[in-house]
């Protein structure tokens, strides 16, 4: 699947309890119209969540990552081809400018920033149907991040997908994690594209990793265990992302789009 991900930051002067309030609630119709426009087969809108693990996670990575995000969008399409269609239609503009429109006077969009994605699986129950909504029995981690200035972007990609995944599929049920995907930027023309349309002036991430985790359901193995699986998670993430330009944090989901059920067909 290809996806569009805006992170989007509030403004300076917009308290964290009022962006929240009119991205959770006055702003849906304008988000599900702006999904549809762009016929995405799937739309979520992710919220931080205000959590003392937040700082918990930053404070086991050195303490000196970016701030957290305040309000992710997120879209899905089938194919690059529907991607491409629909990101180079005669409308997509206007499409952006409306919904800009209605985000600027709270948000920062400057300071946000948009990128498009592939994603690669990792721990993967099927159906696919995890929502990490306000009363689920799941949490959602984002972690959206960035590599070394030195590094090629080919071996990091290459690592993180071939060695870093592994590591995190081995050490799942100890973690309690019940689903962890990488979605990794696709680099084309189109990024700097939807950084114009968006208002954006942030260097798009190398991609995220996103991770779901079960609330209720007892993990695998000793607090021992758990405590030595996140530390081997850190200490692997240390080798190939760069922390001082990466972030993670917790995040609330709300499907606004949902994917049509039904047997799957690519034209």
């Amino acid at each position: 699947m290809i996806r569009l991900e805006w992170y989007v930051r509030r403004a300076n002067h917009v308290s964290r309890e009022t962006f929240s309030r009119e991205w959770q609630e006055h702003w849906t119709s304008a988000l599900t119209a702006f999904g549809r426009e762009l016929s995405a087969e799937r739309m979520v809108r992710l919220t931080l969540t205000e959590t003392s693990a937040n700082t918990a996670l930053t404070d086991a990575r050195g303490g000196q990552m970016e701030a957290f995000y305040d309000g992710i969008l997120e879209l899905w399409w089938p194919t690059r081809t529907q991607m491409q269609t629909e990101l180079e239609a005669s409308t997509v503009s206007k499409t952006f400018s409306d919904l800009v429109a209605t985000l600027s006077p709270t948000a920062d969009l400057a300071a946000s920033v948009i990128w498009l994605g592939a994603e690669h699986p990792q721990v993967n129950p099927t159906p696919e149907t995890l929502v990490a909504t306000k009363d689920a029995d799941v949490t959602k981690l984002q972690f959206p991040l960035r590599t070394f200035e030195d590094r090629e972007l080919a071996d990091v990609r290459a690592y993180w997908l071939e060695e870093h995944g592994p590591l995190i599929r081995k050490n799942a049920p100890i973690s309690n994690i019940a689903r962890y995907v990488q979605v990794h930027r696709v680099d084309t023309p189109l990024n700097e594209r939807l950084a114009l349309w968006a208002k954006s002036d942030v260097e798009p991430y190398l991609g995220h990793a996103e991770v779901w985790v079960h609330r209720h359901r007892t993990p695998g193995g000793t607090d021992e265990d758990r405590a030595a699986a996140s530390s081997a998670a850190v200490h692997d993430e240390a080798k190939f992302i760069d922390f001082s330009r990466s972030t993670l944090f917790f995040v609330e989901e709300d499907e606004l789009i949902a994917r049509p059920q039904g047997v799957a067909y690519n034209p």
